[in-house]
């Protein structure tokens, strides 16, 4: 059972950080200018499973999705 110290000690070590660290921005799609179209890429590695993974979208200015594709890649 863990005492009052450990219990203390493991709710700083697990506490999001307050003033070290800024606070996330949440950023928002743009759309692009009439006539034209945005491509958003994202990916994602996980170095312990040897996993990556890559994912593309392309809208309109309306926000409309025009195609799109994901992958996954392993070992």
């Amino acid at each position: 059972m863990m005492g009052f110290e450990e219990a203390e000690l493991w709710f700083l070590a697990n506490s999001p950080q307050r003033d070290s660290e800024p606070t996330p921005t949440v950023k928002t799609w743009i759309k692009p200018p009439i006539g034209t179209l945005k491509c958003n890429v994202g990916s994602s590695w996980v170095c312990a499973q040897r996993n990556y993974g890559a994912a593309w979208i392309l809208r309109d200015p309306q926000g409309r999705t025009v195609a799109h594709s994901r992958r996954s890649y392993s070992e």
